[in-house]
Formats: structure tokens, C-alpha cells, sequence
């Protein structure tokens, strides 16, 4: 993976990438306007109204080596959060680690400001930080209260950016300031190099400085650790890996620039102060040019135009050689302090994008629905949802969906059945009628669809057509449940608050044979007791003659259904559904019930009834 790091540092896109540069790209929230002599004129969003919004600008950004803990952190030139720039912080009860850094950030704001006596922006920043200001004195926007105490929240939990403008322009733009930043950075390298011994590494040709440290990632995170032993399984004591300065510098450079841009990470779920997220990007193999995969980015809060967009082609197919374009995919985990690489692989591009539209395919839902599943809704699904919901899926689930996704990667079976055992507890305690049930029934048959889209020699097609269309016998189970649903609301005129699913899905799923011939009778009465047209259409369907809705097409009905389980079961219901089966029976509900909700109307007929 290092090496990769290096050359994505070697072809980035704006240019090389060395991790020496003295500015990079950071969000700025809020800018404080000052005048010429440190007064205030006001605070203004750098990203419009929306308080939590920034824009990326190029940030005077310290050399860092290490960990910055209070022994080594060092400020940021002219931006930072609140608590760093103002002496009491936020609230006025500024901690004490926080007072040390304003310290910092102090000293370093007025060293320039003696060094650069005739920048006027610089020296109008100086006069406001001398004057010792208080954060209470800034002109907050008018909000409700709510809104206001979430932004102060956020403002003093430190992950809000504030910079200057002084009359107008940004400080941290004045060419004069630009170059005296750049003269410290490279003051900070050269003291770090000159106590440093020469030596190789496996990255780079040459010889160079070897570094004990590393610059940082994600912000404060070392992106490498030389105190550890990471080798003890091949019996190596305390070796570790040999790194050059340069080598590390490169490294971090890269990995920087692929987590701060949207086009090469999505973030896949936060853990308390950890967060999982992807980084992707793909390289030509002979000119080293980089490509956004920006497929990829459709598997977060998919866009269902854009997915059929993605799949009917409309960007053309790909030319062979870009399809051959070397394609990095790594899942990090980022914590407090370090970082942990979950999973590393290379593909082809070409591959990558087949297996991405595989994937659409897979969980692909009927036509009508609104809101394709993204990835983070499928791993939900396999966790219970409550009303103040702190447990969340593990991170190996996301792995494994994303694998699956860009890989073709099989899906667990432990995930097929943590999604069976919510749908038997969901289908049992929630409300169907809420649009949080539906979207979660989606979501696991859609999970439910991809684990048997990727089992290896699957012969199960997982698109509406071939379940409704199918004679295995857990799919038919599962559509007959869904038909007993519908003659049951019908029956009750939709105001039954228990219905054959909400009492039964589970024992029906596992066990069919000891509950469907009660339900099978319970039918017969619902159907006299709807009598006339209705009922006929509900136990016979509508033949295509009939239909009132132009579609040339049967329509099966209760009866149609029986007639197929009967065969695919060999006249009795099955005794007991394996795991796999009960995800069969899952699909055969789900779109059995949504074939229900588009019943045709038919031309009205009152025959006689007829058991089924």
C-alpha cells in the first residue's frame, strides 16, 4: 500500500505531491471580519446559512512528525478552532489543554506580526488578538434557541474552522505571509533532518534520511509506528519497518489527499470517536494517470436515476485500456491516535465496474419504489432499530457489503441470518403502515437478494419476475403468507390491527407445515365473508380478458398460488425451511405483497364460490 501512496503523491492530480507543502487544502467555516486596526465588523459563513456547511481553502498547515500531544503540538497559522483563538474559549471555562494551545496560537500570530511590520492584514489580526478578545463579543447569527445551542456545542467541541479577513481579504492569502510560512515549515523540516541518520528503505531509490517518526494523517494521526513490533508472527523480535523521511512524507501526502476529496472516499458509519470509510482511486498502467471511479460514490445514499443512469450506460463503455487501469480500494478505521488499515485490495477497473453493476442489479427493488437501498441501510438492517439507538453494525459488516459491492465478494452467511431473525421480529412488532417498515423491508430483501446473487453456482435469479414466476417451494410459502395478508385486510376492510404476518411470519418461515393448513382454512372464511367479485378475483386472479388496466397478462390469485406450491411440494407443505429457504420465503413475501398493493380492478362478474 505504500507504494501505491507514493505514486498516487507522484500523479496527483493538481500535481505532485512532496508532504512538505506548506499549505493544504482544509474547511474554513467562519471567517471573522476585522478592520484595519482588529475591530470587528462581523462572522460570516464561509458555505452559506447552513452553520455546519465549510468551504476548502489552501491553509497555511504546520510540518508535524508524531502525534501532536502537549509535548509537540504545534498551531496552525491563522486558523484554528474558537477554543485555540480566543483565551476563555466558547463557553468561558476553557479547558486547560486548550489554553495551551491559544498560547501557542498566540505566540505564533504576534512573531509574524513582528516580522511582517508592514502587512496591514497581518497587523490588523495582531491588534484584535492583543486585546485579548471574548468569544461572546462575536455577532452570532439570529436563531431559534435550539439552533443556537447546537452550533455553540459545536463550535466548542472543536470541529469548526475559523480564519480572518481583514478589510476585506483573506489573511492567510497576502503573498508576504505566504512566503514567511513557508520559510518555517521549511525551518521546522531542516531541524528534523539534521538529527536524523542516513540510510534505504524498500520505497524509494537512493539513500536518505530514515525517520523514527512520521507526519501525520486525518489530522493527528501518525500515519506509521516505530516503537511497536509489528512482525513477532515470522519471529522477527523487535524489528520494524524502515522508512526514509521522504518515503513517509509521500505516504501521508497521498493518503491526505484521498480522504480530504470527495471524488476518491465516502465515510461508511462513525463509532463513537472512530470512524470507517473507504478510499478508491484507479491508475493507467502505462501514463500513470489517475481516474475518479465515480461509480463508486453511487453506493453511498444512492440516487435511483443515477443508478439507472450508471446502468443503462449512458457514459459509454469504457476504452480497453482504462478498463485495465489499476483499481485501489482500502477500508480504514480511524481512531484516537492511530489508524488500522481493515482491508487492501487491488482489481482492475474494468472488474471493479462490473462488479458495481452486479451489485445494483442484485438489490435491485420494483420499479415503483422510491429510494434504492444505499450500502449503510443494508448493514442497518441487520441490527434492531430503536428510538434511541446507540448500538450500530459492526464494522465488519460494512466490509463485507462494500467487498461485495467492488469485489463480487460473497456475502456471509452470518449476515443472512442476522437479516432472517429482524425480518421474523420486525414482520411481529412493527407497524407496516409507517414508511420506516417499508424502507426496512426493502432493505433486507434487497440484502436478502445480493447474498443470493453472489453465492457461488447460485442458480436463484433475484429479480421480481423470476420470484414471482418460480416454482421453489420456500418463494411460493412466502407468496402465499403475502395472499393470506391480503385476503385477511380485505376481510377486516384494512382496519385489523393483527394480520396472518404480524402474528405468524416466523413460524410460517420456519415452519410451513404446522401453520399454513390453519391459515389455508381461515382463508375460505375471510373469502365468504368478502363474497361477490372481489372474492373470486382474490381466489382465481384476473385473467388478462378482464383486466381493466390493458396489461395482457394473467393475474394469479390464492388458487394459482396453491396450485404451483402443491407441485414444487409434492402435495404437503414443507416440514421445515432451512435458513437459505427462510431467505427464499423472505423474497416471495416481499414481492408478493407488492404485487398485492397493485391489484388490478377487473370487470365486475358475481360467480359462484369454489374452494381453492
Amino acid at each position: 500500500m505504500i507504494a501505491e501512496l507514493i505514486q498516487v503523491a507522484d500523479t496527483w492530480t493538481t500535481g505532485p505531491l512532496t508532504g512538505q507543502e506548506p499549505r493544504r487544502q482544509r474547511s474554513v467555516h467562519w471567517f471573522i471580519d476585522l478592520d484595519a486596526h482588529g475591530n470587528v465588523l462581523g462572522l460570516s459563513p464561509t458555505a452559506g446559512q447552513e452553520e455546519k456547511r465549510a468551504k476548502q481553502f489552501a491553509l497555511p498547515a504546520n510540518y508535524k512528525l508524531g502525534s501532536p500531544n502537549q509535548f509537540n503540538w504545534l498551531p496552525d497559522f491563522l486558523s484554528g478552532p474558537p477554543n485555540e483563538i480566543f483565551p476563555d474559549g466558547v463557553m468561558g471555562t476553557n479547558s486547560e489543554g486548550n489554553k495551551a494551545k491559544q498560547a501557542k496560537w498566540l505566540e505564533l500570530v504576534l512573531r509574524a506580526g513582528k516580522e511582517l511590520p508592514n502587512n496591514e492584514a497581518v497587523q490588523g489580526v495582531v491588534k484584535f488578538v492583543e486585546r485579548n478578545p471574548v468569544f461572546s463579543e462575536l455577532p452570532l447569527p439570529e436563531l431559534a434557541d435550539e439552533d443556537k445551542k447546537a452550533l455553540l456545542k459545536d463550535l466548542d467541541g472543536g470541529t469548526v474552522t475559523f480564519s480572518f479577513r481583514v478589510n476585506g481579504r483573506l489573511v492567510f492569502n497576502q503573498p508576504d505571509a505566504k512566503s514567511w510560512w513557508a520559510r518555517q515549515v521549511q525551518n521546522q523540516r531542516n531541524q528534523i533532518v539534521g538529527r536524523l541518520r542516513l540510510g534505504q528503505d524498500a520505497f524509494l531509490q537512493d539513500s536518505g534520511p530514515l525517520t523514527d517518526s512520521s507526519p501525520t494523517v486525518f489530522g493527528n494521526v501518525p500515519l506509521a509506528s516505530f516503537d511497536k513490533a509489528p512482525f513477532w508472527s515470522y519471529g522477527l523480535g523487535n524489528q520494524t519497518a524502515t522508512f526514509r523521511l521522504e518515503t513517509a512524507e509521500k505516504a501521508a501526502a497521498a493518503l491526505n489527499a484521498l480522504v480530504n476529496n470527495q471524488s476518491f472516499r465516502f465515510q461508511l458509519e462513525q463509532f463513537g470517536k472512530k470512524q470507517l470509510f473507504a478510499v478508491f482511486w484507479a491508475v493507467h498502467r502505462t501514463s500513470g494517470q489517475q481516474f475518479t471511479a465515480d461509480f463508486m460514490q453511487l453506493l453511498d445514499q444512492p440516487d435511483p436515476l443515477a443508478v439507472r443512469d450508471y446502468l443503462c450506460g449512458i457514459w459509454g463503455k469504457r476504452p480497453p485500456e482504462i478498463a485495465m487501469a489499476d483499481f485501489h480500494v482500502a477500508i480504514l478505521l480511524k481512531g484516537t491516535g492511530r489508524f488500522s488499515v481493515r482491508s487492501w485490495h487491488t482489481d482492475t477497473l474494468g472488474n471493479a465496474d462490473e462488479h458495481v453493476r452486479r451489485y445494483f442489479e442484485a438489490i435491485k427493488l420494483p420499479d415503483d419504489e422510491e429510494q434504492s437501498p444505499a450500502l449503510r441501510d443494508l448493514a442497518w438492517v441487520t441490527i434492531a432499530k430503536t428510538k434511541r439507538q446507540k448500538t450500530k453494525p459492526a464494522p465488519a459488516t460494512y466490509n463485507a457489503l462494500f467487498e461485495s459491492a467492488w469485489r463480487g465478494t460473497p456475502l456471509p452467511f452470518d449476515l443472512l441470518a442476522a437479516t432472517i431473525e429482524r425480518q421474523r421480529v420486525e414482520l411481529a412488532s412493527g407497524d407496516p403502515d409507517t414508511a420506516e417498515f417499508k424502507a426496512r423491508l426493502a432493505a433486507r430483501t434487497a440484502l436478502v437478494q445480493l447474498y443470493f446473487a453472489l453465492k457461488l453456482n447460485n442458480p436463484l435469479l433475484t429479480t421480481s419476475e423470476m420470484t414471482i414466476n418460480t416454482k421453489e417451494t420456500a418463494i411460493l410459502c412466502g407468496r402465499l403468507l403475502a395472499l393470506f395478508d391480503k385476503i385477511h385486510d380485505a376481510a377486516h376492510d384494512g382496519k385489523s390491527a393483527s394480520s396472518p404476518a404480524n402474528r405468524l411470519y416466523g413460524a410460517a418461515s420456519a415452519t410451513p407445515a404446522l401453520v399454513f393448513p390453519r391459515l389455508c382454512h381461515l382463508a375460505r372464511y375471510h373469502l365468504q365473508r368478502i363474497g361477490g367479485g372481489w372474492a373470486h378475483n382474490l381466489e382465481f386472479g384476473v385473467p388478462k380478458e378482464k383486466r381493466m388496466d390493458g396489461v395482457l397478462e394473467d393475474f394469479e390469485g390464492l388458487a394459482a398460488v396453491v396450485a404451483r406450491l402443491k407441485e414444487a411440494a409434492g402435495g404437503d407443505f414443507p416440514r421445515i425451511l432451512s435458513l437459505e429457504d427462510q431467505g427464499r420465503f423472505a423474497l416471495g413475501f416481499y414481492y408478493e405483497r407488492e404485487r398485492c398493493r397493485r391489484w388490478p380492478s377487473s370487470q365486475t362478474e358475481q360467480p359462484e364460490t369454489s374452494n381453492s
